[in-house]
């Protein structure tokens, strides 16, 4: 009887391992690219807030139509947006805000949202890998 690991043992370890550092990987970059949207949606609550006592308690918004440059103009925040595109629009039932980053480009989290409004400054998220 012989002692040791055949190649095929050696290889089947190799492969589990390379699926588990891919998961990793995918996993780990979206949870990335899901930072930029609550760092994002997080200066837009602290400029709201600025931009409301400065107005008599009134928010801005620019939804639809929100650009980068709308945005730093009125609430002068400095927007790197890559993966996400972001709007603010007035809530319906009070004079309040509620500002959204919506996921571009592919993979799970694509197309989903998160969202802040001026009630809390708590980011709803709307994908389980950010």
């Amino acid at each position: 009887m012989r002692r040791g690991v055949t190649i095929l043992e050696i290889l089947v370890v190799v492969i589990i391992i390379g699926i588990i550092a891919a998961i990793s990987v995918f996993t780990n970059t979206e949870r990335d690219r899901g930072r930029e949207g609550e760092t994002v949606l997080g200066l837009i609550h602290q400029a709201e807030k600025r931009y409301s006592m400065d107005n008599s308690g009134v928010y801005y918004t620019c939804s639809p139509g929100c650009t980068k440059a709308l945005i730093q103009q009125y609430l002068g925040i400095d927007i790197h947006a890559v993966y996400f595109t972001y709007s603010i629009a007035k809530r319906t039932t009070t004079a309040g805000f509620r500002a959204t980053a919506t996921r571009i480009g592919t993979g799970n989290c694509a197309t989903k949202t998160m969202t802040v409004s001026d009630l809390s400054g708590q980011v709803q998220k709307g994908c389980s890998l950010w």
